[in-house]
């Protein structure tokens, strides 16, 4: 029994002995750690975790090929990930920083020498354009002639009544063509009249035929449209097309809901459109006084346009209003156009 005792004892005390030399080993402190121990172990034969891990080390140049910095280890053992970032070569940085820098510069300068270039309207200087629509005989196209002024003729595409008006532009510089669009309740029989509903390719029919009758033509307005007009997309169709076969729009203004604007503002065109009817009421009194209407919009913003028919009381109240126009200088609808930003 006491045999039995005093081996228990000594396996306690044994026990004891590992429990507290493994204790002190743990806790780092070198000065607890036996001076044997520590010589029987080398430092450089304890294995790496990657080691361990089987995991093949990333060395310092291959780390500095990928990031601008390598990460570094805290006092407490935790990796500092802040500038761990992707590497970018400062040179090229500062070429492209350059390289932008210039492009602006440059987008500037073209900009402003545009803008220069760009006639402006002045109120000292106005400036009237006066357009003659429904034109479709020679008669009509002389009668404007005679007036001694400029005045620009909106010449009918060819049409039922009179299927030969393209040839009505062959010897003339300043005219432009009167575009037949859907009216809300106008008739324009014997004529092609586009409409809202009709699709693009509908309506670049229409314009390629006119760009085939007129080649020379640059500017082209509505005859009524009140029903198109007010339909946006429509409007945004027929500007985009007609642009691209060399065409510019002056809207009639048959509406006052008139979606040409909003969609030559989309399409970052300018929107260029009539001040005045001159002829609603035909008579002589009434021409000369939306004449004057007309004159006094000109000089206020330095630009306006005027719209009148191949009426007898328009070209007699033209023929003689030279004084009436004496403040202002009448022009063609191409010298003003430019004017429109």
């Amino acid at each position: 029994m006491a045999f039995f005792t005093a081996a228990f004892l000594l396996f306690v005390i044994f026990i004891f002995t590992l429990y507290d030399s493994g204790r002190k080993l743990l806790s780092g402190d070198p000065a607890q750690i036996p001076d044997q121990n520590a010589s029987e172990i080398p430092l450089d034969e304890i294995p790496s975790i990657a080691e361990l891990l089987e995991l093949k080390p990333v060395s310092e140049k291959e780390l500095r090929g990928e990031f601008s910095e390598i990460p570094k280890r805290s006092d407490d053992g935790d990796i500092n990930l802040e500038n761990f970032k992707p590497k970018q070569n400062p040179a090229d940085i500062k070429n492209a920083k350059e390289l932008i820098k210039s492009a602006k510069a440059e987008q500037k300068k073209q900009n402003e020498l545009i803008a220069a270039q760009k006639p402006k309207p002045s109120a000292k200087h106005p400036k009237l354009a006066i357009i003659i629509d429904d034109i479709s005989t020679k008669e009509q196209i002389d009668e404007i002639k005679r007036l001694g002024f400029p005045v620009t003729p909106s010449i009918f595409p060819p049409n039922q009544a009179s299927p030969n008006t393209q040839n009505l532009g062959k010897n003339l510089q300043n005219y432009m063509i009167h575009l037949p669009l859907e009216a809300l309740n106008f008739a324009n029989s014997g004529m092609k009249v586009l409409k809202p509903n009709d699709d693009k390719k509908t309506i670049e029919n229409a314009v390629k035929e006119l760009r085939a009758n007129f080649p020379n033509a640059r500017f082209v307005n509505n005859h009524t449209g009140s029903k198109f007009s007010q339909n946006e997309r429509a409007m945004r169709d027929l500007i985009e097309v007609l642009d691209r076969y060399g065409f510019k729009y002056v809207d009639s203004v048959t509406i006052g809901n008139s979606q040409a604007k909003t969609a030559a503002n989309h399409l970052k065109k300018p929107y260029v459109y009539r001040d005045i009817f001159l002829d609603n009421e035909a008579s002589v009194p009434h021409v000369k006084a939306q004449l004057q209407k007309a004159v006094k919009i000109a000089k206020q913003k330095g630009i306006a346009i005027a719209i009148g028919h191949p009426k007898s009381a328009t070209f007699s109240a033209l023929k003689s209003s030279k004084s009436l126009l004496k403040d202002v200088e009448v022009v063609y609808i191409k010298d003003i156009y430019e004017l429109y930003h």
